[in-house]
């Protein structure tokens, strides 16, 4: 299928906010007993004050490891239990305990420490942490891998380096990258592994405590390596690892060290290479074999990770790191490791096989994937490996590719845009997928590609292939979608088997939908995966390309000098004396000039005028207005937004402040906002997906207010700049809950679309009764909400939509109690509409002179623009009374010509 290019805007804005159900808490705590379960917001800092929770591996795959701070210097420890156990919200008896160790104090708060044990495989736990008497935490959920199929699968991410920019864009950064990742793999991902760099200042809490922030790894272990960036004492009080060995810490504490793990058939070893003796890490790595060895038997595979890479494509780097590469490369050689993954250099590089230091670059040695003459690599002989460097994961720095030839970097790219790999492993294969994640991309959108297979010594095949599918994903209603963009199926025999996959089941754009992805190789082995499909619709409200904004930049303030006062971002504030235009808006040096490949429309006056007090001196802070309408205002569960500035901002909807960025000094700051930036360009997104906080929006069909304060980072700021590419407001399908509608009724899609859209409720939870009738009281209220009027009363519970019927010329207000007709809804419709000119006749029916000659013109009207049909027979029967059923199918067609 052809893909709509308003499907890659919109999906772009919605990738942002599928958070799969396993990156979620299954609940939250409140004021709770022992055992009970209570419900308050998904914030990770709640009762028992845990935060920056952190699950690392145990020494086996059937144990974690759990870190935590807590402001509570009390005992505490972590509960857990099947989930399939906790019955009524509560945690039931037999539920595990394993007591906390309480380490030191940091600040104002206590280290904790806890270890999950006996894990069963392919299951899914609860758990929670604190105690009765100091209070728990949500309770959230991690699934187990399964321990027995030597196949996982998990996340490589490089240097998400959190405060290399600014703390919370890299924050925000990295959780988009999360999230898509349980949005596209949903329970396929088993652990996440970063390459070092964790955050940009090691002895910096603030730093740590939002790397820990994203709800995925409160459900997902991680196991991290040291980078050159935190290594720092501070490295240990946030992680717990088994087994450390203390002769490679380097400056990171007792759990920075190297240490391994063992997982589902594999041997993963973490290295220190702060430490840079390999020596050191050869003996480790020995006697790491060694041991896995004796306890287990010959691993499926040996990988390695660590941070310094050996194999970039970076400028200057690759040169740099000559020493780490000539010491450790031989020695990963001479122990049969299989893969090493790396981070460090901020670009991405994809080395070929390497033995030793030479690196195997013959073509007729691999096999092609997608056109990649060096796309996969079958039976890999004794010495060789396989080498990959990751970019960063949040876009926090990236660095230049080098200009000179790598002699070893089969694929070097620098997009300067976020990614992670997917590593699939089997017990004979492995596959590194390289995924762009910035909040513009899709799933679809590979970066790279590689296979690892091993054939020799296997004549039966017994391996499934790999398929990647998304567990749920967000798209538009209102466009094309097409089934397989973005996934991806590979054999570790057959290769790739994409065009393979069957694809069974539809969409419907009205409600949330299942599709079933099989694929099948050479030997009969067969995967299939289930994927969710929500459907999103809505109105992109304010677009860069359409819309026009009313400003202010002549240094005055719509508010008084407290600061006290916001009446300017208020639905009834009076900005018509200010200047308007479209944007972006921007300045450098007071004129127009690109800004990051982004150049202004509209020329901002950045400085006091002649004749002010403060000429020639920087305005601190711009205004800006714009209005927009939305399609059913009472049902938006959703608002996302993008914005692009510099060097501050704040946003507000109808008066109401929903985002702030960078604005943190700005109060006692002469109005600037005092960072100390005034060379930065930001760009962020905004999610708003809290449907009571959107309801204290107060938004209407018409005439809400956008409003944005800019701000200039200090008194010398040379640039300014504001875009905000986008405003979208809408809402997911829901569930489709009635069982008196069947999917094959003529009926099903108006009814489900306008069950979603707030227009039609069930006559019970699970009733929608198709075939009763609507009274006119009913019919006037469905139109008021149609139309977005304010209908509250304190009279009848009709009396606000009969009134507004009769303003507006909809209906004459009579009879509210008996059943609408087919010719009177057609009339309410057409008054809806503004009465246009009528074209036609009724001659097609043989009952037209049934139909009463007050409704004439708004059956023909109806009846011209499809609205309203026949009965069969050439039968319109237009006294007959409207069914809910038909009223639905009306209704719809109207919206869909309106």
């Amino acid at each position: 299928m052809k893909r709509n290019s308003n499907v890659f805007k919109l999906a772009a804005l919605l990738l942002v906010l599928a958070i799969a159900l396993s990156a979620i808490p299954a609940f939250a705590a409140g004021e709770s007993t022992d055992n009970e379960i209570s419900e308050t917001p998904h914030v990770q800092n709640v009762v028992g004050h845990a935060y920056n929770i952190i699950i690392n591996p145990g020494k086996t795959d059937d144990s974690y490891n759990l870190n935590w701070y807590s402001y509570s210097s009390e005992e505490q420890s972590v509960q857990w239990v099947e989930s399939s156990k906790i019955v009524d919200g509560f945690f039931p008896a037999e539920a595990y305990n394993a007591p906390a160790v309480r380490g030191e104090m940091i600040g104002n708060s206590y280290r904790f420490s806890a270890t999950i044990t006996g894990l069963s495989s392919d299951c899914e736990y609860s758990y929670r942490l604190g105690s009765p008497d100091v209070g728990w935490t949500q309770t959230y959920t991690i699934k187990t891998g399964n321990f027995e199929d030597n196949a996982f699968s998990f996340i490589l991410v490089g240097d998400p380096q959190i405060g290399a920019s600014i703390r919370e864009y890299d924050g925000e950064s990295w959780n988009i990258t999360l999230e898509k990742a349980v949005e596209w793999f949903g329970d396929d991902i088993e652990f996440l592994m970063s390459a070092g760099d964790q955050v940009n200042s090691g002895d910096f809490e603030p730093e740590f405590e939002t790397f820990a922030t994203p709800g995925f790894l409160r459900s997902h272990m991680i196991m991290t390596t040291v980078g050159n960036h935190d290594n720092e004492p501070e490295y240990s009080r946030h992680y717990n690892y088994s087994d450390v060995d203390q002769n490679t810490t380097a400056d990171s504490g007792k759990f920075g060290g190297d240490y391994w793990v063992e997982y589902d058939g594999a041997l993963i070893i973490c290295l220190n290479t702060n430490d840079s003796s390999a020596a050191r890490h050869k003996a480790f790595m020995e006697k790491a074999i060694a041991e896995y060895t004796e306890e287990y038997g010959d691993p499926t595979w040996k990988l390695v990770f660590f941070h310094h890479s050996l194999y970039s494509a970076a400028g200057g780097r690759w040169e740099e790191a000559s020493y780490r590469r000539e010491t450790l490369s031989p020695v990963f050689s001479d122990l049969g490791i299989d893969a090493v993954m790396m981070g460090h250099d901020h670009v991405y590089t994809r080395a070929y096989m390497i033995n030793g230091l030479t690196p195997i670059d013959d073509a007729e040695l691999y096999t092609e994937v997608n056109g990649d003459p060096y796309g996969s690599y079958f039976n890999p002989k004794e010495g060789e490996v396989f080498y990959i460097t990751a970019n960063s994961s949040s876009g926090s720095k990236f660095y230049d590719l080098s200009d000179d030839v790598v002699p070893y970097a089969a694929v070097k790219n620098q997009e300067s845009t976020p990614n992670f790999t997917k590593v699939d492993v089997t017990a004979d294969s492995i596959t590194f997928t390289t995924y762009r994640t910035s909040v513009n991309n899709e799933l679809g959108d590979v970066m790279d590609f590689f296979a690892l297979h091993r054939t020799e010594g296997s004549e039966d095949d017994n391996h499934a292939p790999t398929l990647n599918v998304p567990s749920t994903n967000y798209y538009s209603a209102d466009e094309e979608f097409d089934y397989l963009d973005g996934i991806t199926a590979y054999d570790n025999r057959d290769g790739d088997l994409t065009d393979k996959i069957v694809v069974t089941g539809e969409i419907n754009p009205n409600i949330e939908s299942i599709l079933t992805y099989t694929v099948e190789d050479a030997a009969g082995n067969v995967t299939t995966k289930q994927r969710k499909l929500v459907p999103v619709s809505g109105t992109q409200s304010v677009s860069r390309e359409e819309t026009v904004w009313k400003y202010l930049d002549d240094g005055s303030v719509p508010f008084d000098v407290n600061g006290t006062q916001i009446e300017w971002t208020a639905v009834d504030f009076d900005d018509s004396a200010w200047k308007e235009a479209k944007g972006a808006f921007g300045a450098i040096n007071g004129e127009i000039a690109d800004h990051n490949g982004r150049t202004p429309a509209t020329l901002l006056n950045p400085y006091y005028p002649e004749g002010s007090d403060d000429e020639g001196i920087n305005i601190p802070n711009f205004f800006f207005r714009t209005t927009f309408d939305v399609d059913f205002p009472d049902v938006v569960n959703l608002i996302t937004a993008e914005v692009w500035y510099d060097d501050a901002i704040k946003i507000y909807i109808n008066g109401v402040p929903v985002k702030a960025l960078h604005t943190e000094m700005s109060g006692s700051n002469f109005g600037y906002c005092g960072n100390n930036c005034e060379s930065a360009f930001y760009y962020s997104s905004l999610r708003i997906d809290d449907e009571e906080f959107i309801k204290s929006l107060n938004l209407k069909a018409k005439g809400n207010v956008l409003a944005v304060e800019l701000f200039q980072a200090n008194i010398g700021s040379e640039d300014i700049f504001f875009d905000f590419g986008s405003l979208f407001v809408g809402k997911t399908a829901r569930n489709f809950p009635f069982e008196d509608v069947s999917t094959d009724s003529w009926y099903y899609d108006s009814v489900a679309k306008a069950y979603n859209n707030g227009m039609f409720t069930g006559t019970t939870e699970t009733l929608f009764s198709p075939k009763m009738t609507m009274s006119r009281a009913m019919t006037w209220t469905v139109l008021a909400r149609i139309a977005g009027a304010d209908i509250t009363t304190d009279g009848k519970w009709y009396a606000g939509a009969q009134a507004w019927a009769m303003e507006n010329g909809v209906s004459d207000g009579t009879n509210p109690h008996n059943d609408v007709t087919r010719e009177q809804l057609a009339l309410m419709l057409y008054g809806l509409s503004g009465k246009p000119e009528t074209v036609g006749t009724l001659d097609d029916f043989t009952d037209k002179d049934a139909a009463s000659s007050w409704a004439e013109d708004g059956l023909i009207w109806a009846v011209a623009n499809g609205i309203l049909s026949g009965k069969g027979y050439g039968i319109l029967d237009p006294k007959a009374t409207a069914s809910r059923a038909e009223a639905c199918t009306m209704l719809i067609k109207y919206l869909s010509v309106k």
